[in-house]
């Protein structure tokens, strides 16, 4: 009995030393899955943030495009024009808003007008809400706009003895116009190709060869533009 006795405190003692040794290391491994698993969420987070943005209606793009002018003067020729320039959509396709400058040149009386220009746009769309059923129809219907624009102009042209002239005015617009897109629009980045109509008129008046002049006209544009999904600002 009394050797029982005098076992016990060294199977207690034994125990204490096993927890003692034995406590680091059951930390080791409890910690070492919860390391790998914050690094697992640390990947996911960064693949997700990486991930494309799919198309929600917001995006920034750059754009290029051109179309034949058709000026309101009876004496003049029809030409041609282009501009390139930003647009910055608002949330959910409500509207948008488009800076650009634009050159465009035609005939009156076999003599050479040329524009130049800044124009700056809000364009507005009514079915933006359509985009929210995805789809190339719903593409189309929701990018269609009304377009409202202003913006400076300089009109160049040479009179009857071959002298250039020049003038500063303003310039306001209405049109309207849709967009499709070319490539995916929710990998984050896409191609897009515009159609648009512009009925322009300016402040800017000229003669030549003793006809008086304004300038007004009809814009038609085909373009591309490069979208990146997303708020801008």
């Amino acid at each position: 009995m009394q050797h029982q006795m005098t076992r016990w405190p060294a199977i207690l003692v034994g125990f204490a030393l096993f927890a003692i040794f034995t406590a680091p290391l059951s930390a080791f491994a409890h910690g070492s899955p919860s390391a790998s698993e914050e690094e697992e969420s640390d990947y996911v987070a960064e693949r997700l943030a990486e991930a494309p943005k799919p198309f929600n209606g917001s995006f920034g793009e750059f754009f290029l495009r051109g179309g034949p002018l058709l000026a309101s003067d009876g004496d003049a020729a029809a030409g041609w024009h282009g501009d390139a320039g930003f647009r910055n959509s608002f949330p959910f396709y409500l509207g948008d808003n488009r800076v650009a400058y634009g050159y465009g040149r035609y005939d009156v009386d076999d003599r050479p007008v040329q524009i130049h220009g800044l124009h700056l746009s809000l364009n507005i769309h009514p079915f933006y809400l359509v985009l929210l059923s995805e789809g190339f129809v719903s593409h189309f219907l929701a990018s269609l706009h009304l377009e409202l624009g202003l913006g400076p102009r300089l009109g160049m042209w040479s009179n009857e003895t071959n002298e250039p002239l020049r003038q500063f005015g303003l310039a306001w617009s209405v049109g309207g116009g849709f967009d499709l897109p070319i490539t995916n629009p929710d990998m984050g980045k896409s191609l897009w190709l515009s159609a648009n109509y512009r009925r322009e008129w300016t402040t800017i008046g000229f003669e030549i060869d003793d006809g008086a002049h304004g300038v007004r006209d009809h814009r038609f544009f085909l373009g591309l533009a490069w979208r990146v999904n997303g708020m801008i600002w």
